[in-house]
């Protein structure tokens, strides 16, 4: 991909000269129907579908960057961050149905089963190797893969096993997964491709070395004559057959193309979506492109083909699109009809058998659709409620059925699907659900009410009998009142105890997951520091090609600038000597400082993942060491250093040395201008535990700088000091990996006094 960048930079370039030196020219496209495109003007949330699947219900389902779509080819059921939660994201990337018809969302934030009208999520604790999905498969036996970015994923139950380099693979950032019509599972990687063999278990790979064009697979899928086809970034597609491996370098139009999808439909026919469009490959490999209504021009995702045969098409910018392969028949003997959900004010139920609901839900709404991607428009429905409607009610185009007031009891929906023009029904669904009574209304209450006037009768009776006896109960009462308050004494103090044994799993639960959200921070760190480096690297090397590009156009245009009009002229040497060359600098500055703000943080990512070695160390010897390598600096400040008695401690040496260098060189930095820098390390023992102390006669920290030390690019000097402010963040962050924790004492003109303390545990008396 890169090989790419500077030839479509000086094509861009080229083509903006051209039309600026020519008089114009015209374009012209054709538009897809308006019946075979769906875009967000029709209720598709965002134009970019990336996947397309059909679950056994009939229902579409769509992935796109705003969530997962369900089509029924009327309208569109969006699910995302929003109504879901059990979505990790909304960039959708990979959709896959497995043979018990659970839906499988793959996205970036993780995997989601929607299963009988539930969503449930699947995620790192799993043992997902990546939260970041980018392909979905059902492979050999029915079972689901999952390609992240950290590896491949087998769902084996409810748990993933994850297989990676040590299993085969050639890399471990899935791009593609397939299943061949032999059985085998394919899996497309940054590093080449490979397939699982069954016998051994292992994976057998395919990259450069082994006759692949090139190492970056982009997707897998079927030949024209049912043999694997790989595509990759910059080299093309290479057919699979007979255990070998062929680049179609040949063939020029297979040579140039990048496939991002592929399907074979029922009739043979070979489907490529590409980035300029679809294509159709015949079966002697020769490409054809397809009608040019379907998505010319427009960059191809996903593909898929229904169970009528006809053919979905997902793009990058223009939605989704129907290319109809299957010849259009008589009306449909049947189109399925589906009760969707059963709503009563702000609740809501999937469709379920036997549904049952509460005492108040007495108003109801119940959503129907059917499914039809050929003419929906045509359809009409009418409904009947037994034992309430007397006839059915026709809903022409209207998909739900509203009931007010409804009593107790079972009841029996039923909704027929019509075309129109035609009397006889086309499709039809049934709903049984129950409304529960109030308590009031059930035949045991009215039955405990007969019982509680008898009961009535028999106390008035017994009230005589009981004022007789209303003495002697005072006197046992004052007996037990005594008794109570022992008791509650005893209870009170259980329930105490009790309160103090939660509050302590309470506290064990809130440092777990503090301790969680401390190695979360980390992971954030490194992945945001990783991938914003990427593109900084591209931006600078990009601008490189503009400068060169710019160069070579400025070239070619000295020729022809004295035949140009002078004003042109004149516009021309401006961009190219004052506009572009400005434009190109402020790139390069931006691009240096962002690397500048990115480097600090992705060193305090690595000092918050690296694994600590931990052993005993000569505490004081390190420290010299430490004194010994700002030697240069201590001469030319003329700073006095003191490194007084020191313990051995048990701590990782690369962290104690980064702890008091970057100590050393706060004190160093920040000292009074015209008085000599005088440092002091020494330690002191208190309480059973070892406190460590570096003290400075410097500037000392003003009061409204305070609150920064601690924090990333924070500074608490003033603007003459150089520094990222970062040296303080990153011995914070070593010494709470040790256990232990950081303060400091300044005075503004007095100095400042840092210390800390390793291991000391929380029960311990807070260090003044």
């Amino acid at each position: 991909m890169r090989a790419d960048g500077p030839r479509l930079f000086r094509g861009a370039l080229a083509t903006v000269l051209a039309l600026t030196l020519s008089a114009g020219a015209g374009w012209a496209g054709s538009q897809e129907p308006a019946d075979r495109v769906w875009r967000t003007d029709r209720g598709l949330p965002q134009n970019s579908v990336t996947a397309i699947v059909q679950d056994p219900t009939g229902y579409l389902w769509l992935g796109t960057q705003e969530g997962v779509v369900r089509f029924d080819g009327s309208q569109f059921t969006v699910f995302d961050r929003g109504t879901t939660p059990e979505l990790g994201h909304n960039f959708v990337s990979a959709l896959a149905v497995d043979p018990s018809g659970a839906l499988w969302i793959g996205t970036r934030g993780g995997l989601t089963r929607y299963r009988e009208g539930r969503f449930e999520r699947f995620g790192a604790e799993l043992g997902l190797p990546s939260e970041v999905v980018g392909s979905l498969t059902i492979g050999p036996e029915g079972r689901l893969w999952v390609g992240t970015r950290a590896g491949l994923a087998r769902l084996d139950g409810d748990r993933f096993e994850t297989l990676g380099r040590a299993d085969g693979l050639p890399n471990e950032n899935i791009q593609a997964l397939w299943t061949d019509p032999r059985g085998r599972l394919w899996v497309g990687t940054e590093g080449g491709a490979a397939y699982l063999d069954p016998d051994s278990g292992r994976f057998v790979a395919f990259t450069v070395g082994q006759g692949l064009s090139d190492d970056f697979v982009i997707s897998l899928g079927p030949g024209p004559a049912g043999e694997t086809w790989v595509a990759t970034m910059n080299g093309g597609v290479n057919r699979f057959a007979e255990d070998s491996l062929e680049p179609l370098g040949v063939e020029p139009d297979l040579a140039n193309q990048i496939v991002f999808a592929s399907r074979r439909d029922t009739l043979g026919n070979l489907w490529l979506g590409t980035r300029t469009g679809l294509l159709q490959v015949s079966k002697n490999r020769r490409l054809d492109v397809a009608n040019p209504e379907t998505a010319a021009g427009d960059t191809v995702l996903s593909l898929f083909e229904d169970r009528r045969g006809d053919l979905w098409i997902g793009t990058a910018k223009s939605g989704l699109r129907l290319h109809r392969t299957a010849p259009r028949g008589p009306d449909p003997e049947s189109v399925p009809v589906l009760v969707e959900s059963v709503q009563s004010g702000p609740r809501t139920w999937s469709a379920s058998p036997k549904l049952r609901l509460e005492p108040e839900s007495r108003d109801l709404e119940v959503r129907f659709t059917a499914i039809d991607f050929v003419e929906p428009d045509r359809l009409r429905f009418r409904h009947r409620l037994e034992g309430f409607d007397q006839r059915w009610v026709e809903d022409g185009t209207q998909r739900f059925a509203s009931y007010t007031n409804l009593p107790p009891g079972s009841y029996r929906f039923r909704v027929e699907s019509l075309l129109a023009g035609r009397d006889a029904p086309v499709g039809g669904a049934l709903l049984e659900f129950r409304i529960s009574p109030y308590f009031y209304e059930t035949v045991w209450f009215r039955t405990l009410a007969l019982l509680l006037l008898l009961s009535l009768g028999l106390y008035v009776y017994r009230l005589r009998v009981h004022a007789l006896d209303e003495r002697r109960r005072r006197l046992e009462a004052t007996v037990g009142e005594r008794t109570d308050e022992i008791l509650q004494q005893k209870d009170a103090l259980a329930d105490t105890n009790r309160r103090l044994e939660f509050a302590h799993r309470q506290l064990t639960l809130t440092n777990q997951e503090l301790k969680a959200l401390s190695r979360e921070k980390a992971d954030f760190l490194a992945i945001a520091t990783h991938d914003l480096r990427a593109p900084l690297v591209n931006l600078k090397g990009f601008s490189g090609e503009l400068r060169m590009s710019l160069a070579e156009a400025k070239s070619a245009l000295e020729p022809v600038l004295p035949s140009l009009d002078p004003e042109l002229r004149r516009s021309l040497e401006e961009a190219f000597e004052e506009d572009l060359e400005e434009a190109l600098s402020f790139i390069d500055t931006a691009a240096e400082r962002m690397e500048a703000l990115i480097a600090p943080v992705l060193k305090l990512s690595r000092l918050s993942r690296r694994e600590l070695h931990l052993e005993t160390l000569d505490l004081r010897r390190l420290v010299l060491e430490v004194v010994e390598q700002r030697e240069p600096r201590r001469r030319a400040l003329g700073a006095t250093i003191r490194v007084g008695l020191l313990p051995s401690v048990h701590a990782d040496a690369a962290s104690m040395r980064e702890i008091f260098g970057q100590l050393l060189d706060n004190a160093l930095a920040y000292g009074e201008v015209g008085r000599p820098p005088r440092i002091e390390i020494f330690h002191q023992e208190r309480w059973g535990r070892d406190y460590f102390h570096v003290r400075d006669n410097g500037r000392g920290i003003p009061e409204d700088q305070r609150a920064k030390v601690f924090r990333i690019f924070g500074r608490g000097g003033l603007p003459d000091t150089p520094g990222e402010g970062m040296g303080l963040v990153y011995v914070r962050t070593l010494i709470h990996r040790h256990g232990g924790r950081i303060w400091y004492e300044s005075t503004v003109g007095g100095g400042s006094t840092f210390s800390f303390v390793l291991g000391e545990p929380e029960s311990q008396p807070t260090a003044p």
